[in-house]
């Protein structure tokens, strides 16, 4: 589920738990295409701490957006994951191996902080 999501300025700021489905990541969607829509530059802090799982739905959104916005990739500048799992931060890091040009970096649960002034730092 998603726990909160905010857009401030050109940061989409997203946290979850649990197991994220479909309609939980077409919220995160949304905002990230109103985020495109609003700014020449988006950045994306994700918290996944507390994620468990995502539904084949939730992946599928994720594809969709990334289709999608095949032609906006250069807008995104700056992504931080939070998390403490293995298969996340290997998934990050074949994101921005398959994207270039966007800036991923994976940050450990106790290092909310560095990646909050990470990715809000200028590029």
């Amino acid at each position: 589920m998603i726990d909160a999501l905010q857009l401030k300025d050109n940061l989409v700021t997203v946290n979850v738990s649990g197991t994220v489905d479909r309609d939980d990541w077409q919220k995160v969607t949304d905002l990230v295409n109103e985020a495109l829509q609003q700014h020449d530059r988006v950045s994306v802090l994700v918290d996944l701490t507390q994620l468990d799982a995502f539904t084949g739905g939730a992946v599928y959104e994720d594809t969709k957006l990334g289709i999608t916005n095949l032609g906006s990739l250069d807008r995104f500048d700056k992504i931080a994951v939070l998390t403490d799992k293995q298969w996340l931060e290997r998934g990050a890091q074949l994101a921005e191996k398959l994207v270039p040009g966007v800036d991923v970096r994976v940050f450990d649960t106790a290092d909310t902080q560095q990646a909050q002034q990470w990715v809000t730092d200028a590029a």
